[in-house]
């Protein structure tokens, strides 16, 4: 019988900053780092995974409910950040998942202390691009177009689903501009990559996992062969149908990738 697992809301103060998590489930623990713009509609992902798993889920600095201290400017400087997370909440060895921004921040953070992270998991990470201006330009956007970059049918999506990106795709809600203004410090420039990073990739020593929805506007799937081609023990799967979130559109495909591959 699958047992649900009420996810708990915690704020802890980590090197002078207000940190807000939320945790739940048993088991090995699994650190989820979300993407660019935040992540309105995670728990329903979140909740199948703590089934299996301890589930820590961060709120990253300069998103809504953390504070970003002001000498974070970039994802290198985020991923050291990261490792007094990691202490704070007593992880030291674990499993990461990132989707977006926080795949990149979760091979960024495994470079820096390659022996406490078991494994990997990077789902249509940023941090390489073959060329930054096929990407669509996510910050000057109308908040009205960003589904349409995010998903591949947005139509199809329900429930909590739908506020996956904005709570209010209507108008320019607080959190939106709270989003945005921490994504820009992360991500704008250069624009949703590092152009060093695929020269460090191969001191990855972990199993790694790349997984892209094959409709994905914003980091086209063949970045998975980028990912791939410089890390040893690796392999990239590809979910038909789904864009830069696979695990809203396809659920059930994206569940099944990540139990084989993190169990």
């Amino acid at each position: 019988m699958t047992v649900s697992h009420p996810f708990k809301e915690i704020e802890v103060k980590i090197a002078g900053a207000r940190i807000r998590y939320q945790t739940a489930g048993e088991g090995s623990p699994l650190l989820w780092l979300h993407g660019i713009w935040g992540e309105s509609g995670w728990r329903a992902h979140l909740q199948a995974l703590s089934e299996r798993f301890k589930v820590y889920r961060v709120d990253l600095p300069g998103y809504p409910g953390s504070q970003k201290p002001p000498w974070i400017r970039s994802v290198k400087e985020l991923a050291f950040f990261m490792l007094d997370v990691l202490d704070a909440l007593g992880l030291e060895r674990t499993a990461v998942a990132g989707h977006c921004l926080g795949g990149w921040l979760g091979a960024e953070l495994a470079l820096l202390r390659l022996q406490r992270i078991t494994r990997l998991a990077l789902v249509s990470p940023l941090g390489l691009l073959r060329d930054w201006t096929t990407s669509p330009n996510l910050f000057y956007s109308d908040p009205t177009e960003l589904p349409s970059y995010f998903f591949n049918d947005y139509e199809k999506c329900y429930g909590e689903a739908r506020h996956f990106v904005l709570k209010d795709l209507g108008g320019w809600s607080e959190d939106f501009l709270i989003s945005r203004q921490g994504s820009a410090y992360y991500a704008f420039d250069p624009y949703l990559h590092d152009p060093m990073l695929i020269h460090r990739l191969h001191h990855l020593e972990m199993p790694v996992l790349a997984v892209w929805g094959s409709e994905d506007k914003i980091v086209r799937p063949q970045h998975g062969e980028d990912w791939v081609g410089r890390i040893g023990a690796s392999k990239s799967v590809i979910i038909q149908g789904a864009g830069q979130v696979p695990f809203v559109e396809e659920p059930a495909q994206f569940q099944k990738v990540m139990m084989d591959f993190l169990s």
